[in-house]
Parts: structure tokens; sequence; C-alpha cells
């Protein structure tokens, strides 16, 4: 069981490739892109998880990510994505694991599109990503399980991000941004 943990907590750690165009030039201030989260429930150490993962990938990228209160996201200067969390964000411990069957092909992000634009709204399938990770975390402690989907919900946001940042419905062969893990 760790095995697998460990294999899985390796895949998910995977950051995106990093090039020297990426990163602004020393001095100069990386572009911010602010993000509102307006739905979703979500375990108090998985969303601090979830905004310091998507924080580090993005500062990888050359980009600084501010997270806004919903109800005050009229004035901001930068490109604004909204987020929703779909589904239960929670791992039950000793979750019934013949329940949380993983499924092939299974979408856990989805960014909107429209017109052949990729638009500013991106979805995270809580409950898919909860199936991918229940058969390995499912044992842990409490903090253990909101730690692995905080941080899994960062990397798959971080991953939307890229297709409405790049603009592009392509996946390349390696990092954050491939197709699947």
């Amino acid at each position: 069981m760790f095995a697998r943990f460990l294999a899985t907590f390796c895949l998910l750690c995977w950051s995106m490739p990093m090039s020297a165009d990426a990163s602004p030039a020393r001095g100069e201030a990386s572009p911010s892109l602010y993000l509102v989260l307006r739905a979703g429930s979500i375990p108090p150490i998985a969303l601090k998880e979830m905004e310091k993962e998507l924080a580090d990938q993005m500062r990888a990228a050359g980009f600084v990510a501010n997270w806004e209160d919903p109800r005050r996201y009229d004035a901001v200067d930068g490109s604004m994505v909204i987020v929703d969390l779909d589904g239960d964000c929670r791992i039950p411990f000793h979750a019934d694991l013949e329940s949380e069957v993983p499924v092939q092909g299974i979408h856990i992000g989805t960014t909107a599109t429209a017109g052949g634009d990729i638009l500013p709204f991106v979805t995270v399938d809580c409950s898919a990503l909860r199936t991918l990770l229940t058969p390995l975390v499912t044992d842990e402690p409490e903090a253990s399980r909101d730690y692995a989907i905080g941080r899994s919900i960062g990397r798959v946001l971080a991953h939307e991000l890229y297709h409405f940042l790049s603009q592009s419905e392509d996946h390349p062969d390696s990092g954050l941004a491939k197709s699947r893990f």
C-alpha cells in the first residue's frame, strides 16, 4: 500500500518543465493571475495546500497567483479565473474502496471553451479526484488525506490554467501540462 502511495505522490510531485524564457527578468514584476473560488466544499488544510501548490507551480511558470474574495472581485489588475470545485473534496477514512473504482479516461479538470477561445472558467471534479486518491490514502490520518487532495487540486488547477494562459488545448508529452498521469 505504501509503495502505491509513494508512486502516486511522486507522479503528483512531477512539476512543469521550466525554461529560461518562462520566468520574468530580474527586477521585472511577474504577471498576476487572480483566482476566485466561486463554489466548492474543501477542508481548511486541503485549501491551504491547494493554494500553496498552485502558487509554487505558477511561480515556476513566471506568474503570481492571487486568490480574491468572491464577493469583491470587481477591481483586479490582470487576468481573472473563476474556479469551481465540484463534488466532495474530502477523502473519508476507511472508505468503501469498491464504491471508489477509478474509471479510465476520467476528466478531473476542465476549462470552459467557446468559439475556439479558452475561457477563464475552471472546474475541478473533486469526486473524480477522490476516486483516484482514495485507494492510496484512505487509511492515512485526516491531515495526510487533506494534504494529498489539496496538493492534487493545486496541480489540476495549474494544468487547467496552462490551457487558459496559453490559449491552447494541446498537451505536451511531459510535465504538468501532459494529458494523463
